[in-house]
């Protein structure tokens, strides 16, 4: 037998690299409550590594299941802590780009909580005089 053969045989399946799991798939399969030993068989991983990558990437099943459910007040609570971080001290701390970018979001965010517009007022305008360029005439053609 050849040198190179017979280290191709030699190879199993224990010592071949496996693929990652694919994290949407693990995490959907947690999200359905299913034991860490199914999800091990399902894709071909010991229940420990199934495990760990559960716990690197925090995906309890509970917890999955009641941030679905109560998304909306996990957020509020979550924006509520990052806003109150926000000190004067921190924002004089702040480059002069990331203090643009804040208030370009927290102002947009605050004219959807009131139910204005965000569009760009600039291409509002252009549209606007456009159709105005282009209304015919009462009775006749375009301009």
């Amino acid at each position: 037998m050849e040198p190179t053969k017979a280290k191709e045989e030699a190879v199993t399946d224990k010592t071949m690299p496996k693929a990652a799991p694919d994290l949407a798939e693990i995490m959907a399969y947690r999200g359905r409550g299913m034991s860490l030993s199914e999800i091990g068989r399902l894709t071909g991983r010991s229940k420990q590594a199934v495990s760990a990558l559960c716990k690197r990437h925090g995906l309890d099943p509970g917890e999955v299941q009641r941030f679905r459910k109560d998304r909306g007040a996990i957020l509020a609570v979550k924006q509520k802590l990052l806003l109150d971080g926000i000190t004067p001290e921190s924002v004089k701390q702040m480059a002069p780009r990331d203090r643009t970018v804040s208030f370009g979001i927290l102002f947009d965010k605050e004219r959807l909580e009131t139910g204005q517009s965000t569009v760009n007022l600039a291409a509002q305008f252009t549209k606007i005089d456009l159709s105005i360029v282009q209304t015919p005439e009462p009775g006749g053609d375009l301009q």
